[in-house]
């Protein structure tokens, strides 16, 4: 699509102008950004920003690039974003030339090319996707039928290697590929960022999906029936989401704004609300709304941003009032500075298998894993559902979940049982810390158990005459050194599952 945009330009020749442009573009970026007040920690060739471990500083390319959300530039965009100023402030800023405005020109800009090629096969970003980020075949399948997810293979200037990747496509309404966001499923520890991330094309025209039928018309909209819009950071905490939360969340539109942009959901907006609007003013739609039009609640916007410092301010800051804004955070545990929702959703997939993996129940046909017996799934934070494929376990697996003296509530209603997980407050880190401790206590005074029967069999063995002295004491020493060994072991794991405890 070619739209216009302005531009400032300054009142003086072309060379003069293009002098002073490349005098601000060479200053040192770094000596810039400590100029800005901003604190900086060097590790080898770069430079992070304290506040934001994602904003790296490349002195080789004298550039920032702040990976969270998506964008990046010489020391002009730099001073524009820490100071929020135009252009010719930026300029301003590092040569102490003021810069006067002209005139307008128009920029054309040029529609989105999709320059990679899609593989037939996405086998190995599921494989990704399913053993590292614990997202489900279903859900993998159904953002790969809905057109936004493909696989791909992408030089990486990193590792100068070409490599498979996740392509997210992020379509306008009409279908209209504007950009991609690409996430790495090889890892690479000698880079800064472990894994390949990049967002191409449109900044801000965000990764969605539609979920049912929301009511994208206005003449259908209404308070009973509002257009729900749920807006998360990254794609994958948005197939996270839909993970735990399909069969409650409605006819919708989901939307990964690629970071912290509130000019991603604006523009969605816009493309529904005001779709004859200019491209250049889409992103600024919000600002127009809650300036020029009265309160309504046909749409709804749902925030569900990562919870931690970041997202507290984008949620505080959005700054909205005519249409309802709420947020959805992903619950955090205490002492725990940052909950995204697919670390969120791999904590949740963890607690349903242990409890598939170590509830044994009695039944009439003998003693099986909790697994075999029912289905459990998530509810919501705190409550855990299981349901029986025969309903006539149903009451001793209540029974086999209250006996396992997991600290849980259980609520057995026939068809189904509830199982109710509370608080993870530090009086109950606690008291799970001694749990396991107490337990590997017990397992240490087995093992002693063991190595004591062990030791009189020898013994008897050696009277018996059945073995050698040699033998006899060589076997002591073989028990010793295994019972030892198997002591070290129950510690470390008590230590490992004390410091997850308190940690988590």
């Amino acid at each position: 699509m070619i739209y216009s945009n302005t531009q400032k330009k300054i009142s003086m020749s072309y060379k003069k102008r293009q002098e002073l442009i490349q005098e601000a573009v060479q200053k040192d970026i770094v000596n810039v950004a400590e100029n800005l007040g901003m604190e900086l920690i060097r590790k080898g060739n770069i430079y992070i920003w304290k506040e934001h471990d994602s904003f790296v500083f490349d002195t080789r390319k004298n550039i920032f690039y702040w990976n969270s959300q998506g964008f990046g530039g010489n020391t002009i965009k730099l001073v524009e974003l820490i100071k929020q100023c135009s252009f010719k402030e930026a300029i301003s800023f590092l040569t102490e030339q003021e810069l006067k405005v002209r005139k307008q020109e128009e920029i054309i800009v040029k529609p989105f090319h999709y320059t990679l090629k899609d593989s037939p096969s996405i086998n190995e970003i599921k494989k990704y996707l399913k053993d590292k980020r614990k997202i489900s075949d279903e859900t993998i399948d159904f953002f790969y039928r809905k057109g936004i997810l493909s696989q791909a293979n992408y030089f990486n200037p990193d590792t100068q290697k070409v490599e498979a990747v996740i392509v997210f496509k992020n379509k306008a309404l009409d279908e209209e590929l504007k950009g991609i966001t690409i996430q790495g499923i090889i890892k690479n520890d000698e880079s800064h960022r472990p894994y390949v991330k990049k967002t191409m094309g449109d900044g801000f025209c965000a990764t969605k999906v539609i979920i049912g039928n929301p009511p994208l018309d206005k003449s259908i909209r209404s308070k009973d029936n509002p257009l729900k819009l749920i807006a998360f950071e990254a794609p994958i905490d948005m197939m996270s989401y839909y993970e735990l939360y399909k069969d409650k969340i409605g006819d919708c539109v989901l939307l990964s704004m690629n970071g912290l942009k509130k000019g991603s959901i604006a523009t969605l907006f816009s493309e529904i609300v005001f779709p004859n609007a200019p491209e250049e003013v889409k992103k600024d739609a919000l600002t127009y709304v809650e300036k020029y039009c009265e309160k309504s609640e046909n749409i709804k916007i749902i925030l569900a941003v990562d919870n931690d410092k970041a997202g507290e301010k984008f949620v505080n800051d959005f700054d909205v009032s005519v249409i309802p804004v709420v947020s959805h955070l992903p619950s955090k545990n205490e002492n725990t500075e940052k909950m995204d929702w697919n670390e969120y959703l791999k904590q949740k997939k963890k607690t349903i298998k242990d409890y598939k993996e170590n509830i044994n129940v009695e039944t009439d046909y003998g003693t099986v894993k909790l697994n075999t017996l029912g289905h459990i799934s998530v509810m919501d934070t705190t409550t855990l559902k299981v349901e029986p494929w025969d309903k006539s376990t149903s009451k001793a697996i209540g029974n086999a979940i209250y006996e396992a003296n997991l600290g849980v509530g259980v609520d057995n209603q026939g068809s189904h049982i509830l199982i109710k997980i509370p608080a993870l407050t530090q009086e109950r880190r606690d008291h799970i810390a001694k749990q396991v401790k107490a337990m590997g206590e017990d397992t240490k005074t087995q093992l002693r158990q063991i190595r004591q029967d062990a030791m009189s069999d020898t013994k008897k063995s050696f009277t018996a005459k059945e073995i050698s002295e040699d033998t006899h004491k060589a076997n002591e020493k073989n028990i010793d050194e295994l019972t030892k060994k198997r002591s070290t072991q129950i510690d470390t794991v008590v230590k490992v599952k004390i410091d997850e405890v308190m940690k988590i």
